[in-house]
């Protein structure tokens, strides 16, 4: 057996001598790791990471509010998603409540215009 400088030969394959585990010592300490902040966390763009409910049903109901059946309730559940996202800081999904806003608010204007035409042309 050789000291802990050299590696050992076992069998053909080079196996590396075995190192002391690192003292932590107070003038060198071990890093930290920092919390994680879900605003700044790279994964939240694909899966979703502390979501409001409000701001992912807008976005939902914003897809749907192209029929212009669920415009409505998108446009207000945009809202309540905006001011959840005020009110609690620490949720995600603000880009989800602005898409459903836009779209409720598209999708209600269209279908006001569809039914003022549909009145005024009887």
């Amino acid at each position: 057996m050789n000291d802990d400088q050299t590696p050992i030969e076992d069998g053909g394959v080079v196996v590396p001598p075995v190192m002391p585990p690192v003292q932590q010592t107070a003038a060198y300490p071990r890093p930290q790791a920092a919390p994680a902040d879900p605003n700044h966390d790279p994964m939240r763009f694909v899966i979703p990471v502390n979501p409001s409910g409000l701001a992912v049903a807008a976005g939902y109901l914003g897809l749907f509010a192209v029929t212009c059946v669920f415009a409505p309730i998108a446009l207000v559940v945009g809202l309540l998603a905006l001011r959840d996202l005020k009110n609690h800081p620490q949720k995600t999904g603000k880009g989800r409540a602005i898409f459903g806003l836009v779209m409720g608010i598209i999708g209600t204007v269209t279908l006001i215009v569809i039914g003022v035409l549909s009145i005024v042309q009887k």
